[in-house]
């Protein structure tokens, strides 16, 4: 498939320009979303992401449309334990429900610079061979032995919410 470069900077763009609308218009105002609106905006927003599959088809075909709508179901079917790790996160830093939204909103906007900044960073990687496979190997055997120290973090976010603690998990 041959894509034109301008698509994907236009592509990702347009992922920024529905985040911002949904973080700065749509929930300017924080507030706790009730299970009705959060089902009026999931069904929205899979209908948008449905519905590129019609951009897609009409400008490289039913192949790729259908590559296109595979992904969007795998990846659908994916984010659903997210919800799960979403809400143990929340509660373990009792954030308010008020601001879950906005918390939630700008860890993906975090999520999605630094997948750009990575898949770049890798990508620049790959002509280096194996040489780099290795060391990166041997790098990520270290992370686990990090992630131990992660009570460190909950110690320091922890006064941020304590006044307003309400759930534990």
């Amino acid at each position: 498939m041959d894509v034109a470069f301008w698509v994907w900077p236009a592509f990702i763009g347009l992922i920024f320009v529905f985040l911002a609308l949904d973080l700065l218009v749509f929930h300017r105002e924080a507030h706790e979303i009730s299970i009705k609106e959060a089902f009026v905006w999931s069904i929205i927003w899979t209908v948008l992401g449905v519905g590129f599959a019609g951009i897609v088809w009409a400008a490289w075909g039913s192949e790729i449309a259908g590559e296109y709508l595979a992904g969007y179901v795998i990846e659908r079917s994916l984010s659903v334990d997210n919800i799960f790790v979403f809400a143990l996160i929340f509660g373990y830093f009792s954030v308010p429900a008020a601001y879950q939204h906005r918390v939630l909103v700008w860890g993906i906007i975090g999520a999605v610079v630094f997948r750009i900044i990575f898949i770049a960073a890798g990508a620049s990687l790959l002509p280096a061979g194996a040489a780099v496979r290795v060391r990166d190997a041997a790098a990520l055997d270290g992370v686990p032995h990090q992630l131990c120290h992660f009570h460190y973090l909950r110690e320091a976010a922890t006064p941020v919410y304590e006044a307003d603690r309400t759930a534990k998990v």
